[in-house]
């Protein structure tokens, strides 16, 4: 038996809007947000096609939990990568030349827009 939903229906749903029933007059419902399948504990055959789209909602959430899942780990990758504080750049091994020394230390404290080399020639 098909239930087709005939139309997009956009609503804000709350994991707390996700529930299911039965009740004392002998209805089953499952409650989405503002929907509702609802299906009588005596007619089988509705049973039958309820448990289908129940086994259904279930596959397609799982596989949603899964794509979700993937998606949070590449965001949080990202996001940890755009927190991740910079290593402080290490320092020159100090070398025999003290004047070489002073001229290395004031060319790393200048920012690197405002830094001229001398390559090929320019």
């Amino acid at each position: 038996m098909n239930l087709p939903l005939t139309g997009h229906i956009y609503v804000q749903v709350a994991p707390e809007q996700i529930r299911k029933t039965l009740s004392d007059d002998g209805w089953s419902s499952f409650d989405f947000g503002p929907l509702r399948v609802q299906i009588p504990s005596g007619d089988l055959t509705r049973i039958r096609g309820a448990r289908v789209l129940a086994r259904t909602i279930a596959a397609q959430a799982d596989f949603w939990d899964k794509d979700l899942a993937a998606l949070e780990e590449v965001l949080t990758a990202a996001e940890q990568t755009a927190t991740a504080q910079p290593t402080p750049a290490a320092e020159p091994a100090p070398s025999e030349d003290a004047e070489l020394d002073a001229k290395v230390a004031a060319f790393m404290q200048t920012p690197e827009t405002h830094r001229r080399g001398h390559r090929g020639g320019q």
